[in-house]
């Protein structure tokens, strides 16, 4: 798989999982115990990525991220993107600089977006893994939900309300 697939298919991914968890209305059971802090956003989703270069070029390029912060440490490297308005969920690639490298952790990105449909359909020309046609959640729902992997193997999950 060459690096431009990958990164493609990264960024993709990382489209797709955020969409998900936006769409998805919140449910809030009451009861009469005193609340626990209640968590206001998701700040950051991390993605180990083979090679953060072409991860980071893919971001931006394809999906018109942009790089807030980058860091170094022995033992990786990474870089933390935002979209548009630099309030919301921000993405932290990271590569492994540690040998062996660490092994990827499982991951999941939820994105909202337009076209459901034409971001699977992306993924599928790139010669990427669909999990799930971009359909609706239920018979007769406004909501349509695509998933895909990545070239590194993450889940991303892509929300359209019509």
């Amino acid at each position: 798989m060459t690096d431009s697939v990958k990164t493609t298919s990264t960024a993709l991914a990382a489209l797709t999982l955020g969409w998900a968890f936006i769409a998805l209305p919140a449910r809030a059971e009451s009861h009469t115990e005193t609340a626990a802090p209640k968590l206001e956003r998701v700040a950051a989703t991390v993605l180990g990525v083979e090679d953060l270069d072409t991860a980071v070029a893919f971001y931006t390029s394809t999906l018109g991220m942009s790089v807030v912060r980058t860091a170094t440490t022995d033992t990786y490297d990474e870089a933390i993107l935002a979209t548009a308005d630099t309030d919301g969920t921000k993405v932290v690639l990271y590569e492994s600089l540690a040998e062996p490298a660490e092994p990827s952790p499982s991951s999941r990105v939820v994105f909202y977006t337009s076209d459901a449909r034409s971001l699977v359909e992306a993924f599928r020309t790139a010669g990427l893994d669909i999990v799930r046609e971009a359909t609706p959640i239920a018979e007769g729902s406004p909501i349509r939900i695509g998933i895909v992997k990545d070239a590194d193997g993450h889940t991303l999950e892509f929300i359209q309300r019509n």
